[in-house]
């Protein structure tokens, strides 16, 4: 979730209540019905609707959730913004999302956690539509920064560490199988390409806002087996 023609002509808006729209054939699709416990007996018409909606590009499924003013090339835009430009419309709190298991590439998740309700179930869905060595690049604001805490619709305060329970190398998780290997790391303010390791955190304890950041790329892995480690790049 090679490259069709008529994949950048097309957009869609989805809601729960309205489904996806394409303006090229006036054809509503509930992406939900990807899901199998939401509809075990798609219609072909469903089936033909879906792969128009949601289609690879250059034969990747890339996503750039929670896009904003970020509208990429070569990724399937999404975001709920009336205002932006975007290629899915649909609220990113609402599960589950409209992408088969084990179908997607790459995800782009910058600024977007912080929004959330529910991070745990975020990591969850990603999880389950990641391809196994899939990666989600993400970036949070240091909790409890100026950056922060500025921003009265941030919903989650994150640190290197609350990453630790999806990590498989890490101590056994007691809230979720979901898990992931990779790196992560802080930044400082307006330089992130400046990337710091992310144990130096702690310094904010005594003086705030030297790192502002958090980000990382992490990749799903399906079991325990280090011989199956994905390599971050």
């Amino acid at each position: 979730m090679g490259k069709k023609s008529n994949r950048s002509k097309m957009k869609g808006i989805f809601t729960p209540e309205n489904g996806i729209k394409s303006e090229q054939s006036s054809v509503v699709f509930d992406p939900f019905s990807l899901n199998k416990s939401q509809n075990s007996n798609p219609s072909r018409k469903q089936k033909k609707n879906q792969k128009q909606a949601i289609q690879p590009i250059n034969g990747k499924l890339k996503l750039n959730l929670g896009s904003g003013k970020d509208y990429r090339k070569g990724f399937i835009n999404i975001d709920s913004s009336p205002y932006i430009k975007k290629d899915l419309d649909f609220n990113l709190d609402k599960y589950p999302y409209p992408f088969e298991d084990d179908s997607v590439d790459y995800i782009l998740a910058m600024a977007v956690i912080e929004h959330l309700e529910d991070m745990k179930t975020f990591m969850e869905e990603v999880h389950r539509i990641l391809k196994p060595g899939g990666k989600l690049r993400f970036r949070v604001p240091l909790a409890f920064t100026h950056i922060d805490s500025k921003d009265p619709t941030h919903k989650q305060h994150i640190t290197p560490d609350t990453f630790n329970q999806f990590f498989r190398d890490g101590r056994k998780s007691i809230i979720t199988k979901s898990r992931f290997t990779g790196k992560i790391w802080i930044t400082p303010p307006f330089f992130h390409n400046l990337r710091f390791p992310k144990k130096l955190y702690i310094l904010n304890s005594f003086i705030n806002n030297i790192f502002t950041g958090v980000e990382g790329i992490l990749a799903k892995v399906e079991d325990s087996n280090p011989k199956n480690k994905t390599i971050i790049n």
